[in-house]
């Protein structure tokens, strides 16, 4: 019982971790450390979402492009 819950933490841990970047992960040169400065400003997708282009572009390595993209691909 033990090792089968380790194994089902460990899975469902993998799926949300996963869900949580992937519409990230699709805007090109967003990489693992602006999506994760991105993460702790805003807290979530949603508040990613909801933030204006020049709140993303205080994110260091973020620019107009890119900003301009997060939004859209959110």
């Amino acid at each position: 019982d033990e090792s089968h819950r380790f194994a089902i933490t460990a899975s469902r841990k993998k799926i949300r971790k996963s869900n949580k970047y992937s519409a990230l992960d699709s805007v090109k040169g967003i990489g693992p450390i602006t999506k994760k400065a991105l993460l702790k400003k805003f807290k979530s997708l949603k508040g990613i979402k909801e933030a204006s282009k020049s709140d993303l572009m205080t994110i260091k390595n973020i620019n107009e492009t890119m900003a301009s993209e997060i939004k859209q691909v959110l």
